[in-house]
Formats: C-alpha cells, sequence, structure tokens
C-alpha cells in the first residue's frame, strides 16, 4: 500500500503499512500530534480495514475530546465496519 492521506476533523493524516516489531502485538497506532495512522503490513486486508476505522474513531475521540475507552473504541469499530468499505 502506498501512502495515502485522509482527513479527519479537517486534520490531514497519512496512512502507511508498516513492519510492527515481533514482540509488539500492535495491529495500528495513531499519533494526533504526527499525524500518522500507522497499519501492520502482515494483516489481511479485512483486519487492515477494522484497524483503519478504530484509529480514525481513536482520533475523532481525541481531536473532539470525547475521551472514548479502549472498550468503547472497539464497539464502535465493531458495529460501523460492516458499514464500510475502504480500499486498502
Amino acid at each position: 500500500m502506498k501512502k495515502r492521506f485522509i482527513q479527519i476533523c479537517g486534520v490531514e493524516y497519512s496512512i502507511e503499512e508498516i513492519n510492527f516489531v515481533a514482540d509488539d502485538a500492535a495491529m495500528g497506532r495513531s499519533n494526533s500530534k504526527s499525524g500518522e495512522i500507522l497499519l501492520s503490513k502482515d494483516l489481511p486486508d479485512s483486519i487492515k480495514r477494522a484497524t483503519l476505522l478504530h484509529e480514525i474513531i481513536h482520533q475523532i475521540s481525541d481531536r473532539l475530546g470525547i475521551d472514548l475507552t479502549e472498550i468503547q473504541v472497539r464497539s464502535l469499530e465493531s458495529g460501523l465496519v460492516p458499514f464500510f468499505k475502504f480500499d486498502i
């Protein structure tokens, strides 16, 4: 996947696939300061889509000061992912 960009609450984020270190169980990460969303290269496309949505929800929560918990983010992700078809 080439480096791509997405707007979240008016802020541009880059989306990149990377190799996470072997002892890191993360599937994705996002950083509002650097404007990055990182996805694990090793995931199947369906999981990458869910992970991207998960990180987008985190950033919306951070940008709007909603302070969603991880359980709330996961719940929204699992409820919304069937409605979204990201081109990964």
